[in-house]
């Protein structure tokens, strides 16, 4: 016993030192440019002037380790194609936290990122592979051209966020891709919420298509799903629920419970999962946000789903 004592003294675990802070670039402005000079560790448009974009952030941020873009309340619209690529869509080759002040309950988002150059059909973000892009409390609003939505090429983390796209997938993962949604609502407009070529994993989330399903999962994809909502829309004249529409198509998602699908379309069977056109959420009184008689909208004026006149489904909203 002595003997086994003694040798456990002699050994020496390493220490395990905290990782090192993230560099804060802090926004200044809504109005989108390029950085003066990317990777010198001021962010700023016009050379001593402070003027610090979005974009500019993110280009600095690029060029550190890891950093964090503190990003003020405010409406961002992107303008300006960079000459890298000629494209107006924020590129993330490095290990980047964009965060706003966000409401732990999911009911309110500060920053909102739009495509409005004219003839822009991109994504908004594009995430490079070997890159990380954790985006808190930050919506992408339904733009009025093809486009906005998140490319996935490395890896993303999206929390209490709002994503709409249209014609293109909320979330596009490509083949080695990796996407982590938690506490956000996804939708498109004339596609698939999430098309995943790589890895998915979904919680207390809200994800819809319309004319299309809420996920699409390619050849050799995993999806899981947990505590979520999926649904489907169709246009006629205006926006209607189609709830026996295909929810999921090409590979299935796996589940980890507590999942509504409003029919069996995704083979769920985690415990607890719903997969018929009824509510498992507990009955929130009318008048609260996102629900309603029949057909409702959130906060951010997507349509949800409710099943009668005194519940709504559980998401990112009721959670």
């Amino acid at each position: 016993m002595g003997i086994l004592a003694a040798a456990a003294a002699a050994v020496v675990l390493p220490g395990c030192d905290p990782l090192p802070p993230r560099k804060v670039f802090t926004v200044t402005t809504t109005t989108d440019g390029v950085d003066a000079a990317p990777g010198d560790g001021v962010c700023e448009v016009t050379v001593g002037a402070g003027d610090c974009s979005l974009r500019a952030a993110i280009a600095e941020a690029n060029a550190v380790a890891s950093a964090e873009v503190v990003v003020p309340a405010g409406n961002y619209s992107l303008r300006v194609a960079e000459a890298a690529d000629g494209d107006v869509d924020l590129d993330v080759t490095g290990d980047v936290l964009v965060r706003g002040a966000f409401v732990e309950s999911g009911l309110l988002t500060d920053i909102v990122v739009s495509t409005t150059a004219p003839g822009a059909a991109g994504p908004s973000f594009v995430v490079a592979a070997g890159a990380r892009l954790e985006l808190r409390s930050v919506e992408l609003p339904l733009p009025t051209v093809k486009g906005s939505g998140i490319e996935v090429a490395g890896r993303l983390v999206l929390d209490h966020s709002s994503i709409m796209t249209n014609q293109t997938p909320g979330v596009d993962v490509l083949p080695g891709g990796v996407a982590r949604v938690t506490t956000s609502s996804v939708f498109s407009s004339d596609g698939s919420a999430i098309r995943n070529a790589g890895e998915v994993v979904v919680g207390y989330s809200s994800l819809a298509g319309t004319d299309a399903a809420a996920i699409h999962g390619e050849a050799g994809s995993t999806t899981a799903m947990a505590t979520t909502i999926l649904d489907r829309y169709t246009w006629f004249i205006h926006l209607l629920r189609d709830p026996t529409g295909v929810m999921c198509t090409g590979v299935l998602p796996t589940s980890a419970g507590y999942n509504h699908v409003p029919n069996p379309s995704c083979s769920l069977t985690g415990p607890t999962d719903v997969q018929a056109d009824d509510s498992p959420a507990t009955p929130i009184p009318v008048g609260v946000a996102g629900c309603g008689d029949g057909f409702s909208t959130d906060l951010y004026g997507r349509p949800r789903p409710t099943a009668g006149s005194t519940s709504c489904h559980a998401g990112p909203y009721e959670y």
